[in-house]
């Protein structure tokens, strides 16, 4: 875009927008042009601009500028971005300080000149745009729309710290815009539309899942690990927005390419978002409970309390229970049940937190004719699961059926029942189970 580049341009001059690895070609070459007009003033403006009101505000002032040169100030400021700027007088003399630039530095031949270069790049990063998850995936996974309009614009001069996504008001109706600086690093530039952090997908999905964190939760305590201004999340709530987004396309990845895939890419990532695998593995109990969370909007408060209080053990415990709660599961399908529970008993050990563990266990025990230690692991599971039923009320529901299943044998037929009156509590009248959940209970003595 030639009015994002012009104040890119301005933007670097002011020593706002200076890369940390050595400037490429573009850069250099912009920098040696225009260091002439630093002492302009819309350097000048441009770089307190991005002082007080942050990197975003000079990016939405650029797109809201009318086409070059005139560079007109024009309606598509939202009411915040016009307040920061000093209002409509304000935005008028940003726009004719830009519009002065660009014509005594002769910007718009050195822009002309640079249009195959600009080509090149926009082809590049459309062929990659097409690789990864799609548009549709996502919007199936959280059962919520993406930005229908969406426009991705390269910007060659900044560094990431400029990364940006906000909705402009065009002719046409409002359009997301998301700001692409190239990734750091020596080399052409990339613009990692095919990363796993950095995809089209990753980007368009932050338009859905960001209204999702309140403001309020930007005020509390210390940040979570791997958050801050190094990590492009430098507030609890800019924090929590990231680990979300790449939660679901870890999530989403595991659909396409397997769960080793996944969890190979959350532990990458976890040298800079310790929790996510933590989060990730929670993120497979909203796909296990989507008939009582159609959508991510229902079960997004619950992660966003991971994130807040920290969850449960660390990551490595509880993809190992994980991993063991499996491989019970495993041996006992295939007929060993001793087994399936010395496994499950460690799984449940080290993720404590976790009912489907416990409730794996009393059914192995169960097998094994051990009945009262059976009947205490489907306790420990219904008392995890009530605590928060939200994520766990079908595990709880299981647990609570399989208990007075026990019960009812022995002899116990009123506790059977209340147990089997409290699941038909938990679950939603789509649960495929209902029928025969009903069934016993109009069976079961009073």
């Amino acid at each position: 875009d030639p009015r994002l580049e012009l104040v890119s341009v301005m933007l670097r001059l002011s020593g706002e927008a200076k890369s940390a690895s050595a400037p490429r070609d573009l850069e250099r070459e912009a920098d040696e042009r225009f260091a002439a007009f630093s002492s302009h003033t819309a350097v000048a403006r441009a770089g307190a601009l991005a002082r007080r009101g942050g990197t975003e505000l000079p990016l939405r002032l650029a797109l809201a500028l009318g086409p070059p040169p005139e560079l007109a100030s024009g309606p598509g400021l939202s009411p915040e971005a016009l307040a920061a700027v000093g209002g409509e007088a304000g935005f008028a003399e940003f726009a004719r300080d830009a519009r002065d630039f660009a014509r005594v530095a002769r910007f718009w031949p050195f822009y002309d000149s640079k249009r195959p270069l600009y080509a090149r790049m926009a082809d590049e990063a459309r062929r990659k745009s097409r690789l990864g998850a799609s548009p549709r995936s996502a919007e199936a996974y959280l059962g919520l729309p993406l930005p229908k309009t969406s426009r991705f614009a390269l910007a060659p001069l900044l560094p990431q710290a400029y990364l940006a996504g906000f909705t402009v008001r065009e002719p046409g109706g409002p359009v997301r815009v998301i700001v692409l600086p190239p990734a750091p690093g020596p080399g052409a530039e990339r613009f990692q539309l095919d990363s796993f952090g950095g995809s089209l997908v990753h980007e368009l999905m932050h338009a859905a899942i960001d209204t999702l964190v309140p403001a309020g939760f930007s005020s509390q305590g210390s940040l979570p690990p791997g958050c801050g201004a190094a990590a492009g999340a430098p507030d609890w709530r800019a924090c929590a927005r990231e680990y979300l987004v790449h939660a679901v396309a870890l999530r989403l990845l595991a659909a396409s390419a397997g769960e080793p895939a996944s969890a190979a890419q959350a532990a990458a990532y976890a040298v800079r978002f310790p929790r996510l695998p933590e989060l990730a593995l929670l993120l497979r109990d909203y796909e296990a409970a989507r008939s009582r969370n159609p959508t991510f909007a229902a079960f997004a408060p619950g992660a966003l309390d991971f994130i807040k209080e920290g969850g449960g053990p660390g990551a490595k415990a509880v993809l190992a229970a994980r991993r063991l709660t499996d491989e019970g599961v495993a041996a006992y399908v295939a007929g060993d049940a001793r087994g399936g529970a010395e496994l499950l008993a460690r799984a449940e050990r080290l993720d404590p937190g976790q009912p489907s563990s416990s409730l794996s266990l009393g059914v192995c025990l169960e097998r094994l004719g051990r009945r009262e230690e059976s009947m205490a692991a489907y306790g420990r599971a219904i008392k995890r699961s009530l605590a928060d039923p939200r994520r766990f009320w079908e595990v709880g529901a299981a647990a609570l059926s399989s208990r007075a299943t026990a019960l009812a044998a022995a002899g116990r037929a009123r506790a059977a029942r209340a147990d089997l009156e409290k699941a038909r509590e938990l679950v939603p009248d789509d649960w495929p189970g209902l029928r025969e959940l009903e069934q016993r209970l109009a069976r079961a003595p009073r």
